[in-house]
């Protein structure tokens, strides 16, 4: 749900959002797509550090805890998440369990 309100969050109103979900290597996988502004490359390193904000003037909501929270949660469960971002083109958050 996080990935997802962040997808929304970060995109223009009329934007889509895609969501794949598929089985491969004895894992699945989701991916969460979103054609919004994107992720800086100095800042895709950091977006899993607690109470780190990408840039706050953007929204005013969030306290830099959502990703946090996503990672150490699939973590505990064996799984893993990974992104990849181009500005203004698109955002790609991955999540792989067992």
């Amino acid at each position: 749900i996080n990935l997802i309100s962040n997808a929304i969050k970060f995109s223009d109103n009329n934007s889509k959002i895609v969501i794949n979900a598929y089985y491969e290597n004895s894992k699945s996988i989701v991916e969460i797509i979103d054609f919004g502004i994107g992720i800086k490359e100095k800042d895709i390193d950091r977006i899993f550090e607690r109470f780190y904000q990408v840039d706050t003037s953007r929204s005013s909501e969030g306290h830099g805890l959502g990703l946090v929270i996503v990672k150490t949660i699939l973590e505990k469960l064996g799984g893993e998440i990974s992104v990849q971002s181009e500005l203004n083109t698109k955002t790609i958050f991955t999540v792989k369990l067992p």
